[in-house]
């Protein structure tokens, strides 16, 4: 099975890290990625890859930086909870809008279940803000657990 966690660093990502970890089956071969999304702050797609690209090879940019940390700190939470097993866990730092940066990994990776953290905004606040987790649900080519805290 390989299921795909998108941390960003809040409690509600480690809500889903922690959630994520509570569905895996030690008795059969499991692949958990971590991923955490840099958003630059460009506003066309042509400048946010431009820009993302640039963020992403920087490691002295504190977004990348702080993505890193948190995908390793998630990474070594995993690790250490499935030390001895076969259990495989990886972390990767990906670019631009966070929900298609996770919907589009989950594709090539060909993830099996994607699991997101979910801020419990209003419906109100979600239609001013938007909201990764349900870009996420209605774009995922599988399924999806939306953790709440």
């Amino acid at each position: 099975m390989k299921i795909l966690v998108a941390n960003d660093g809040s409690e509600f990502g480690d809500v889903a890290l922690a959630a994520a970890a509570g569905l895996v089956d030690t008795s059969r071969e499991t692949h958990v990625k971590v991923v955490t999304v840099v958003v630059p702050d460009a506003v066309t797609d042509i400048e946010q890859f431009i820009e993302t690209a640039r963020h992403l090879n920087d490691l002295s940019d504190p977004l990348v930086r702080h993505a890193e940390d948190v995908g390793i700190r998630s990474a070594e939470y995993l690790q250490n909870r499935f030390a001895g097993t076969d259990v495989v866990i990886t972390h990767e730092v990906l670019g631009g809008s966070a929900a298609r940066a996770i919907v589009e990994k989950a594709e090539h990776w060909h993830a099996d279940l994607i699991v997101v953290g979910s801020h419990g905004h209003s419906a109100w606040k979600r239609t001013l803000l938007g909201s990764v987790s349900d870009q996420v649900m209605h774009h995922s080519p599988c399924s999806v657990l939306v953790v709440r805290k």
